[in-house]
């Protein structure tokens, strides 16, 4: 089993219990949480590739294949085929960022928030 924890605004993250460093945060827009898709998909052990010119981020994580493009609402995942998110991907400070429910759906993953007495959302926890 993998668990990865994110914290909002924090560039230190776990894996398994192990801290790690990334070269950015997650953040908070519009109500949705956005997470740094290479620091997730590393920290799960999947490989992801991104294509400058065309702004696609492909993910291979195991047997599953997903692929996203900054700007787009779609999905596509070997399992579900393509489907609709309410929200895209997108470029925030020069890393492509996902949104939290988007990245937890595509690549399997049981996700947990992390929320303060108030209901606000604080972090996430990914598990698979």
């Amino acid at each position: 089993d993998i668990s990865v924890a994110m914290f909002v605004g924090s560039p230190v993250y776990t894996v398994n219990m192990m801290q790690r460093e990334m070269d950015t945060t997650p953040y908070i827009d519009n109500g949705r949480t956005y997470v740094p898709i290479r620091a997730l998909s590393d920290g799960l052990g999947a490989l992801v590739n991104y294509d400058d010119k065309t702004q696609k981020i492909s993910i291979v994580y195991g047997a599953e294949r997903v692929e996203m493009t900054v700007g787009s609402n779609v999905v596509t995942t070997t399992k579900r085929g393509s489907y609709h998110t309410d929200v895209a991907p997108v470029i925030q400070d020069g890393r492509t960022m996902i949104p939290l429910r988007t990245a937890a759906e595509a690549l399997g993953c049981d996700v947990e928030a992390v929320t303060n007495q108030y209901g606000s959302t604080l972090g996430a926890i990914f598990s698979k």
